[in-house]
């Protein structure tokens, strides 16, 4: 007797020959995921039950649906083989017929209600099951690490020019926002400015005593204590948005290490992140080819060379990378290339295998030696001067 195990949306049905149901098996609590482990031949209570079943039918050949399942199987019943494309699609078109012989449904109409209630609740778990994607996290992740970058910047450069009026000396000390936030937020008004308020700032003695003395001898303005008070505010925001940024940057790194390793290897988690946002996630940044890695982040560019004919880009997000962006001009084209390889080659590693290989940095740092040694060798052949032609 040849047995047919068809997995659907209401239950297991077994089919004989002519796809006559000679017995079934409903799912208990979660048909999601019990049809899901199924198809995917993992052994739970719904497979031993299967087995069971095929037990005592004393089937001859059993018929299955997918590969994992036949591997399930095959370890006690040696005659399983995998239904074809179209013995599948002569099943599924029978679906109907089969859900009300097997008595998962009592009319058509409850039989459609019950595939159309199943389809929603495995459309809920497919978004819930995306949302927990380590990948999403890290690309939200970086999103939020650039505004906050955003952010740094643009207020931490209005406490500058503001404190800047006050105490106009303190740039001789600090150049850096951040920097310079961080002195507003402990020392705030420079006429009570004393050694307790720069104990915190780990300064040396002298450049202690020589913000001291710029304070006492300063030519900025005499702001009011409510003026004083309100850049303080705003250079301690600063900082404690540098401290959010900071937090983010470590878990970027924790997430990138964990689910792509060798991506973050080659090109660090910042940058490997920023990819994996660009590509959409990390198995779209896997089967994307290098030529589209290499421009990732250049899309406006591109257009714009598209538009007015002019030289299309080299790099995009990669020319972040300090081997590309500390290279000669000459060199980065080439690089480049080399790099948006190496990562192509790692993303899929981390898709697929999810292991650390070390001969993918390996094999890129021996190809950047090459392109080096190469272009060197150009430059000096265009650098020397041509043999003047004989004149006849």
């Amino acid at each position: 007797m040849k047995i047919t195990v068809f997995a659907h949306e209401t239950g297991i049905s077994l089919l004989d020959e002519n796809l006559k149901v000679v017995d079934r098996i409903g799912y208990s609590k979660d048909p999601v995921s019990e049809i899901r482990m199924f198809l995917n031949g993992q052994e739970s209570d719904l497979s031993r039950m299967i087995a069971d079943k095929i037990k005592s039918l004393k089937a001859e050949k059993i018929l299955v649906q997918t590969q994992p399942i036949r591997n399930l199987f095959s370890k006690e019943y040696p005659n399983v083989e995998i239904l074809s494309e179209a013995e599948i699609s002569k099943i599924v078109s029978e679906k109907v017929r089969i859900i009300l012989e097997s008595k998962f449904a009592e009319s058509e109409e409850q039989a459609y209600n019950m595939l159309q209630q199943f389809s929603l609740k495995q459309a809920e778990a497919r978004i819930a099951e995306e949302s927990t994607r380590l990948d999403l996290q890290a690309i939200q992740a970086v999103l939020a690490l650039d505004e906050l970058d955003k952010m740094i910047n643009i207020l931490g450069t209005r406490v500058k020019e503001w404190y800047e009026i006050h105490f106009p000396e303190i740039l001789q000390f600090y150049d850096e926002p951040i920097e310079i936030c961080r002195f507003v937020a402990e020392a705030g008004d420079r006429r009570s400015l004393d050694e307790e308020k720069l104990k915190h700032l780990n300064l040396s003695e002298k450049k202690k005593e020589a913000i001291l003395y710029a304070a006492q001898n300063s030519r900025g303005g005499a702001f009011r204590e409510e003026d004083i008070a309100r850049i303080v505010l705003l250079a301690s925001h600063v900082e404690e948005t540098y401290n959010i940024k900071r937090k983010m940057s470590n878990f970027v790194e924790n997430v990138m290490t964990q689910i792509a390793p060798n991506v973050t290897k080659i090109c660090g988690p910042t940058i490997g992140a920023r990819l994996i946002a660009k590509a959409g996630g990390l198995e779209k940044l896997a089967r994307a080819p290098s030529s589209t890695i290499q421009i990732l982040g250049a899309e406006k560019a591109i257009f714009r060379a598209i538009r007015t004919g002019a030289k299309p880009p080299k790099h995009g997000v990669i020319f972040q990378h300090t081997l590309i962006h500390e290279s000669p001009k000459w060199q980065r084209g080439r690089i480049a290339r080399a790099l948006a390889s190496k990562i192509a080659i790692a993303a899929r590693v981390d898709y697929y295998r999810k292991k650390l290989d070390t001969s993918i940095e390996e094999d890129l740092m021996k190809r950047i030696r090459e392109i080096r040694r190469l272009k060197e060798r150009e430059r000096r052949e265009e650098k020397k001067p041509k043999p003047k032609r004989r004149k006849r």
